[in-house]
């Protein structure tokens, strides 16, 4: 499997958010900083390798999924996480580094609450919200990235291979888009792959697929499981970390 234009990506995208850091805690932006998995972090990664061992597993009660590939943003709180998820899946290719999946770059925000970054910068961060009021979208963060530049790099990322569909006409038959997550044998071989990657560049990508009417919140080493169907994307599962 590889990136290259006209090569073939698997139907399941399995995407992961980066475990928790320090800055998490004290809710300061990260952006592109490379900031650290803390202690929970890692605890919260192995987890989360746990629940995809169980996913890729050909024992009882497991799905056995074929996993193709495993590509992780480049920010170490995101490759850290990758490394301890690989570690339990026993892959035979190590993560692939991908800056495609990095967080949006939040700019002269880094490293600063949102309180702080007011103070030390107060017209600037003002005129920002003023323009974000008006356009979001199309609004960089002053000194970073708008989403509509994460938008075309995250897109492209999914694009840059032709991804195959899943067969929806036999789902519905056999019951798997009423009950879809939770018929193990259905889904025993079904190629994907797991990208690794970060909160905001996540949602980024869900509400491009169209996958956000219901806004889940993405919290640390959440897994969500994307099926590709013909008439597009599908939200199959969301396993929250917190149970």
């Amino acid at each position: 499997m590889t990136t290259e234009k006209g090569s073939f990506a698997p139907p399941l995208l399995i995407l992961v958010r980066h475990g928790e850091t320090d800055f998490n805690v004290e809710r300061r932006f990260q952006g592109q900083m490379g900031v650290p998995l803390n202690d929970r972090g890692r605890q919260q990664a192995a987890r989360a390798g746990q629940y995809l061992a169980a996913l890729l597993g050909r024992g009882p009660g497991e799905r056995s999924l074929n996993c193709l590939r495993m590509l992780t943003s480049d920010l170490p709180r995101a490759s850290e996480t990758a490394s301890i998820l690989a570690s339990h899946l026993q892959l035979p290719f190590a993560p692939q580094p991908e800056p495609k999946l990095r967080e949006i770059d939040v700019g002269i925000f880094q490293g600063f609450t949102f309180e702080e970054a007011s103070r030390h910068h107060p017209n600037v961060v003002a005129d920002y919200m003023t323009a974000y009021d008006k356009d979001p979208p199309d609004t960089p963060y002053p000194g970073g990235e708008s989403r509509r530049d994460v938008v075309h790099r995250i897109l492209d990322c999914f694009a840059s291979n032709q991804r195959m569909v899943l067969d929806e006409h036999s789902m519905h038959q056999m019951g798997a888009l009423k009950n879809s997550w939770h018929d193990r044998e259905l889904w025993g071989g079904v190629a994907c792959e797991i990208w690794v990657s970060h909160g905001a560049a996540m949602g980024i990508l869900l509400q491009e697929l169209g996958l956000t009417h219901d806004k889940p919140k993405i919290d640390n080493t959440d897994c969500l499981v994307v099926g590709h169907f013909r008439t597009g994307a599908i939200l199959l599962h969301h396993a929250s970390s917190k149970g």
